[in-house]
């Protein structure tokens, strides 16, 4: 090998040519921190066990998103989530995302036709989020769960 060619060293996997990580914007590393918050409130909330079965295993619960978290207006609010072990969420035939019509019967069964008709405008609503509030909000009600 006379000189040092990038390509030619990565054909012969003598070298690994690496990518540089792309940065995450503020935003981004906000919503992030929104989203890890979210989690442990919604934890705490229903005492690590999931909604559907019972099951109380930490590692394997799921924080499911009745209305997806694309929609930002109810992306961090408590009674769009739902706390699930894995097979609720996504393993199990009758899961949350296998089943969706089947969860909403449920998720309508427990919460009530109110709960839904109620998360569904709040859903279709256009809202500027205030991601400082959004986080003083999470933290406020975290604390106030542990405090119990």
């Amino acid at each position: 090998m006379v000189g040092w060619n990038p390509a030619e060293m990565a054909r012969t996997r003598m070298v690994k040519l690496i990518k540089p990580k792309k940065r995450k914007s503020p935003r981004q590393r906000q919503i992030t921190k929104l989203d890890k918050l979210v989690g442990e409130l919604i934890r705490l909330k229903h005492k690590h066990t999931c909604e559907r079965c019972g099951r109380g295993a930490p590692r394997q619960l799921h924080v499911h998103h009745f209305h997806g978290r694309r929609n930002h207006s109810v992306r961090w609010e408590v009674n769009n989530l739902f706390l699930l072990c894995s097979l609720c969420h996504k393993l199990d035939r009758n899961s949350a995302h296998e089943s969706p019509y089947d969860f909403m019967n449920w998720a309508k069964s427990v919460r009530g036709e109110d709960w839904y008709d109620q998360l569904l405008v709040r859903k279709n609503m256009i809202v500027k989020m205030d991601y400082d509030f959004m986080e003083y909000v999470l933290k406020k009600q975290i604390n106030e769960l542990r405090d119990e």
